[in-house]
């Protein structure tokens, strides 16, 4: 449940993003629309309903806004830990993750990961953060080792 994807398209919901107070760089690069801006502020918000009202209220708002809708929200596989299980199930050996390539600016860094059985290269992945990048990765080996 604590996805970024979830978080953030539920607080899109809430134009969420609009209502974030930031510092100059970063409303200049648009932190207001970056998910993981808006997915953190989406928890902190859970967080101040649960202080503020208990456990009951964010518990109700929890049901209402992301557990109801849980089935709106696609790709939010937890693909790293499903290909470790497929390998373990297989006893096929070791998955690691190597970083390839890194680049763009600080605020808008591009990573690139290949997921290794061994010292094969199962398939490499592209993301915005180096989870995301992992993740993609781990989605196509799993998609070639299922083939």
């Amino acid at each position: 449940m604590v996805c970024e994807n979830a978080l953030f398209n539920c607080a899109n919901r809430f134009r969420l993003g609009d209502f974030i107070l930031l510092g100059k760089g970063e409303k200049n690069t648009g932190g207001n629309k970056r998910p993981s801006v808006v997915s953190d502020a989406f928890e902190s918000l859970i967080a101040a309903i649960y202080l503020d009202s208990g456990f009951t209220a964010a518990k109700d708002f929890i049901y209402k806004h992301l557990i109801d809708n849980f089935s709106d929200y696609d790709d939010m596989g937890e693909y790293k830990t499903d290909l470790q299980e497929y390998i373990q199930s297989i006893h096929a050996g070791n998955l690691s993750y190597r970083l390839v390539d890194e680049s763009g600016p600080d605020h808008e860094r591009v990573f690139v990961y290949d997921v290794m059985l061994g010292n094969e290269v199962l398939a490499t992945g592209t993301g915005r953060n180096k989870k995301k990048a992992q993740q993609q990765a781990a989605k196509k080996a799993l998609e070639k080792l299922k083939q």
